[in-house]
């Protein structure tokens, strides 16, 4: 099945940086106050608060799926007489309008557009996510595993499958008898979103329940809701879902 996936810009710098193999997406509110049970490799059942009987359940993903990505874009004309105009994405810290290679990391195997498609070439606001057709894309996520599980069982391997990065970094200057030393400790952040963390979190979990919060708390979903989430592991391919081909893609 191909079916589109929303992503943010840092997450999309993630994957195409090769940090991301992990998404979790939020279950239907109505799945929220149940109990999930696995029943196999297959699916899943749910039993409602007071026993009722155990309903099949289903998470709308399946290893094998397609997921084609959605993210901020707009179209510019490739040639000097903008008769061959091709899509293209809002990289994050880049403008692709100003950079050649920004541009071909945005235009891997996209169809030509033509004129009286109705795209005005480099010109109005960004287009959003939301409106991303499936022939712009640039992202293809093979899904490799599914899990359903409360947002809060996530690991710290998990975090980093989420696009979180552990570095090294100075953390504190002390004083020693031989003069000041710096002392260096693991920090983790995710670029794009707390690059002005100065010290960053204590470790990945953290630093993703920072991201999780930002782009969910709002609608009821954060962190300390722990709501039941759908954990996807995926192949990352950067082209077109329609350009894919099994075994290597782009």
């Amino acid at each position: 099945m191909k079916r589109p996936i929303l992503f943010s810009g840092p997450m999309v710098r993630a994957l195409l940086e090769g940090r991301k193999t992990q998404t979790r997406r939020v279950l239907p509110i109505q799945m929220q106050n149940v109990h999930l049970d696995m029943v196999g490799p297959t699916g899943w059942q749910f039993t409602a608060d007071g026993g009722s009987p155990r309903i099949p359940f289903h998470p709308g993903y399946s290893v094998g799926d397609l997921l084609w990505g959605r993210e901020t874009w707009n179209v510019w004309a490739s040639s000097r007489d903008g008769d061959e105009w091709w899509p293209y994405a809002k990289i994050p810290s880049e403008d692709p309008r100003l950079d050649e290679d920004a541009r071909s990391q945005s235009c891997v195997d996209f169809p030509v557009l033509s004129e009286n498609q109705g795209y005005d070439a480099g010109k109005g606001p960004w287009r959003p996510c939301i409106h991303m057709p499936r022939w712009a894309s640039r992202l293809t996520l093979k899904v490799t595993d599914v899990r359903v599980q409360r947002l809060q069982d996530i690991s710290g391997d998990d975090a980093v499958a989420e696009g979180v990065v552990e570095d090294l970094e100075v953390v504190e200057i002390v004083g020693t008898p031989n003069g000041p030393s710096e002392r260096s400790d693991y920090r983790s952040r995710v670029p794009g979103v707390h690059d002005d963390h100065e010290t960053g979190f204590d470790d990945p979990v953290e630093a993703f329940i920072d991201l999780w919060d930002g782009l969910n708390k709002k609608r009821g979903f954060g962190w300390d809701a722990n709501p039941w989430v759908v954990a996807n592991t995926f192949q990352f391919h950067h082209c077109n879902v329609d350009a894919f081909k099994d075994g290597g893609g782009q």
